[in-house]
């Protein structure tokens, strides 16, 4: 089968200030806040904050895709910038821009980064993390390559299939959820219903899955014993 090639494709803008966005869940562990932002087409977007480092989930209906920044692009305190750019073929949304500003820890100046991720119902991830700090021509590269990021694989994002072995819970359903063992046949359902990512949002966690339609979220883990602590502390 020969590639696909990227069509032409044009911008459509959002808003991600804390102006546009309405608060919809605080939690003082972590200073988490979550904040649903404007989107576009159909779609809007959940901007999240933790320990003063930002995030953001596609969503698209009931549908909830999130794209997990932590601890991937940078480890650092950051923010993102107050618009979101997507572009749009055939008038569907194919991939988003967003930026992020951090300081760089070892030589304490500021710093940028262009986010790119392709936007897909089979799965939308991040694709390609350019340098706005060195590249002049950063923005015109970030548009290129989100009109090429439906042929692009997801930068960590992870085979379900490997899941086999793992210890898991439903964070969407704690009160009934208990940790599991992965068998394969688990695994092969994970591989069918859910997008899996690595996961660096808690201690011990090695993989997060949530299914494709948004109402289950399992978290993963190597250790029987670190599942355990995770699922206590969240019943807390």
């Amino acid at each position: 089968m020969l590639p696909r090639l990227a069509l032409s494709a044009d911008s459509l803008y959002s808003d991600l200030s804390d102006k546009a966005c309405k608060v919809v869940h605080r939690s003082e562990e972590n200073y988490g806040v979550e904040q649903e932002c404007p989107g576009v087409l159909g779609y809007k977007l959940q901007k999240t904050t933790e320990d003063d480092r930002d995030s953001l989930t596609i969503i698209e209906g009931h549908r909830s895709q999130p794209l997990n920044f932590y601890g991937h692009i940078t480890g650092s305190l950051n923010y993102l910038g107050d618009k979101a750019e997507w572009r749009i073929t055939d008038g569907k949304p194919i991939a988003l821009i967003v930026r992020m500003t951090f300081t760089n820890p070892e030589s304490q100046k500021k710093e940028q980064r262009l986010i790119v991720a392709k936007v897909a119902s089979s799965g939308s991830c991040v694709t390609q993390v350019i340098n706005a700090s060195t590249l002049a021509i950063a923005n015109e590269q970030a548009e290129k390559a989100a009109d090429h990021a439906f042929a692009e694989k997801c930068l960590w994002m992870i085979e379900p299939k490997t899941l086999e072995g793992y210890y898991a819970f439903d964070r969407l359903h704690l009160p009934d959820s208990r940790c599991a063992l992965v068998t394969k046949e688990m695994a092969l359902r994970l591989s069918k219903e859910a997008v899996c990512e690595t996961d660096t949002s808690g201690p011990g966690i090695a993989a997060s899955c949530r299914s494709m339609d948004g109402q289950k979220e399992h978290l993963l883990f190597k250790q029987a014993s670190d599942c355990e602590r995770q699922i206590a502390n969240q019943r807390q």
